[in-house]
Formats: structure tokens, C-alpha cells, sequence
């Protein structure tokens, strides 16, 4: 006849649990992104599109790393706007944005969301030249 071991049974220990939490919730603090991203809606033109318009006004901006160039002329970032503002009620206008060498993604990202605000503008993205 064989004897049975009664075990105790002991309560589990949440310590070690607890601590991959801890790092888990750590890592992903850390590897997570908190700038905000928005959305701006880039179109393709038709071939041909706007050929026939004789009231269209076109203004070339370029976007250099540390200010915008309109038609030319240095503009400083919160400046953009009243260039632009007088020009839109006699003629159509449309932006020509051509970025300069070296210049960010999120550098023309920030412009073109200043230029969110204005109302009737076609804005057209240019490559570049090289």
C-alpha cells in the first residue's frame, strides 16, 4: 500500500507578472511615435487639364529650408498668406510649389498647411529640376 503526499498548495506569486507589464507597457512607450500626422490630398492631373482657362493666375513658390520664395521675392512662413490673399478675387489662381534641393517632407508638409487656408487655389506640385 502506498502512501499519498499531500501537497499544500501555495498561493501564486503576481511578481514576475507584474514586471513584464511594467516592461511591455515600457517598450511600447518608448517605441511609439506622439506628433500628431495629418492628411493632405495630392492629385494627379489630367493630361490637358486647364489648357483652355485665360483667366488663370500662376504664382511659382518655392519652398527653401527656411523661408518661401514668391515669384521670387523672400517671404517669411506667416507671411504666405497676405502675399496670397489679394490675388485670388480677380483671377483664378493656381500655385505652382516647386521644393528646393534638400528640403523635408515635413517642411512642405508645414507649408502646404498654411496654404489650407486659402479658398479658391488649384496648387500643383512641381519636381524639381536638376
Amino acid at each position: 500500500m502506498a502512501l499519498r503526499r499531500s501537497f499544500k498548495r501555495r498561493r501564486a506569486s503576481i511578481t514576475s507578472l507584474i514586471d513584464v507589464i511594467f516592461l511591455l507597457l515600457l517598450f511600447f512607450m518608448l517605441t511609439s511615435t506622439f506628433s500628431q500626422f495629418s492628411e493632405i490630398e495630392l492629385v494627379k492631373a489630367a493630361e490637358g487639364e486647364g489648357a483652355g482657362d485665360a483667366d488663370i493666375l500662376v504664382k511659382t513658390l518655392i519652398i527653401e529650408s527656411t523661408s518661401v520664395l514668391i515669384d521670387g521675392m523672400a517671404t517669411a512662413d506667416s507671411d504666405i498668406l497676405e502675399r496670397l490673399a489679394g490675388q485670388t478675387s480677380a483671377k483664378s489662381l493656381t500655385l505652382a510649389i516647386v521644393p528646393a534641393e534638400g528640403v523635408t517632407t515635413q517642411r512642405m508638409i508645414d507649408v502646404l498647411a498654411r496654404l489650407d487656408d486659402l479658398s479658391d487655389v488649384t496648387i500643383r506640385l512641381v519636381e524639381p529640376t536638376r
